[in-house]
């Protein structure tokens, strides 16, 4: 399970947040009671590019999220649609 939170709080020492959950290939959106230290360790994750770690022997997956051909087609030429759109105003 993988947990990616976000948590506002005027109260330092305790979070309450929401929590996307990543558990076999569904995810789950709850409120969950989150601590300072986790929060700090995920964003620290965040800032580097690696928020979660696979777990490789239980979802026997190489770390590599397959994608669409449609997938990448959409996104290679978005920003030549937005130079294109924005180039002619």
């Amino acid at each position: 399970m993988h947990r990616l939170s976000w948590s506002p709080s005027l109260n330092p020492k305790l979070l309450f947040g929401l929590v996307l959950e990543f558990l076999d290939g569904k995810i789950y959106l709850c409120l969950r009671e989150l601590y300072p230290a986790t929060v700090k360790k995920y964003a620290r994750r965040a800032q580097l590019g690696e928020i979660f770690e696979l777990d490789r022997a239980t979802l026997k997956s190489d770390g590599v999220f397959p994608s669409s051909l449609r997938c990448w087609f959409t996104f290679k030429h978005t920003p030549f649609t937005f130079l294109f759109f924005f180039g002619h105003i």
